[in-house]
């Protein structure tokens, strides 16, 4: 469901969930529903069309990770 409503605001006009369904089966179909229809909801969107475009949504599930640059940018 993430996964399909950060495709959706990036602009896509369709999904593809070929491998979810290969590896998860169709129930896959209920959970990305599911998942969507539930983001509709906390967010009080009527509908797809009134989601944001181009907006990451926070992922709970990862640590967020630092950069350390190391050596000089010229040279």
């Amino acid at each position: 469901g993430e996964d399909a409503l950060e495709m959706l605001m990036a602009g896509s006009l369709v999904v593809g969930v070929g491998t979810a369904v290969y590896y998860r089966g169709i129930e896959v179909f209920n959970k990305i529903n599911t998942e969507i229809i539930q983001f509709l909801d906390e967010n009080e969107y009527e509908s797809l069309e009134g989601i944001p475009k181009l907006e990451k949504l926070p992922n709970k599930n990862k640590k967020k990770q630092s950069c350390e640059v190391v050596g000089n940018a010229n040279g």
